[in-house]
């Protein structure tokens, strides 16, 4: 049975919803699959139903951002997969929580790197901004490509990353 345990929904940084998931699944051949997106499991419900309602097996996971600190000279992000999960989970929940309030607050503080950096970056314009989740990726990464700054993930981390002063939000440890 062909199997994809690692699939990202609109829910955090895929382009696709639950129902495009589904169809992509069938159409690949794919028997069981599994919806682990970032520190979400906002989507694992609704691809439930409409997996089982299409026949296909369907694992319940999802992807909890973690952050290693004392790694050497540097920290290191680990992303951990959990499966068969319980959504309601009120430990879980309150974990991905916290971790999505940090990657929020994440995303504006990146605005404002690039804003030191020199880029002509309108502060209420990109209050305003529309993140379109089909589109993929993450709201300020979309905000900056739309403004010519980068012209895709790849080149914010070639070219954005190395000089921007934050990094990483300050995510649990593995052990918590």
């Amino acid at each position: 049975m062909r199997t994809d345990l690692h699939i990202h929904t609109t829910a955090s940084d895929g382009c696709w919803t639950p129902e495009r998931v589904v169809e992509g699944v069938q159409a690949t051949g794919i028997g069981l699959f599994a919806i682990a997106d970032h520190d979400t499991t906002a989507n694992v419900y609704t691809t439930e139903i409409l997996a089982r309602a299409a026949g296909l097996a369907f694992l319940r996971g999802v992807e909890v951002s973690t952050m290693v600190r004392d790694y050497g000279p540097k920290e290191l992000t680990l992303h951990i997969l959990g499966y068969g999960i319980d959504p309601e989970n009120q430990t879980l929940q309150s974990v991905i929580r916290r971790n999505d309030k940090l990657l929020k607050e994440s995303d504006d503080a990146h605005i404002q790197d690039i804003i030191e950096l020199g880029y002509d970056i309108d502060l209420d314009d990109y209050a305003n901004y529309e993140h379109d989740r089909t589109r993929g990726g993450w709201r300020a990464l979309n905000y900056i490509i739309d403004q010519g700054i980068c012209a895709d993930v790849r080149e914010f981390f070639r070219v954005l990353w190395p000089k921007m002063t934050h990094r990483w939000p300050d995510f649990a440890h593995p052990t918590e």
